[in-house]
């Protein structure tokens, strides 16, 4: 394995650090984006459906990153 596909060692929790960052950032991104929708006021059936797709993927995001977390 070359250094660039190891793992880092896992850290007090546990977990490796890159899948605390990456869940950290995804559930930054989860609350960024249901602020969003929340503050829409416009009555544009296309940003809401855009604002609805950034969340739902947002919440995939953090879901599978717990799911990770925990398999380790």
């Amino acid at each position: 394995m070359n250094s660039e596909t190891q793992a880092s060692p896992p850290g007090e929790d546990g977990r490796s650090p890159e899948v605390g960052l990456a869940l950290a950032d995804a559930e930054r991104r989860l609350r960024e984006a249901r602020d969003r929708r929340a503050a829409y006021a416009g009555d544009s059936d296309h940003v809401r459906r855009k604002l609805d797709a950034a969340l739902r993927s947002a919440e995939y995001d953090v879901a599978i990153l717990r799911y990770a977390a925990q398999e380790e």
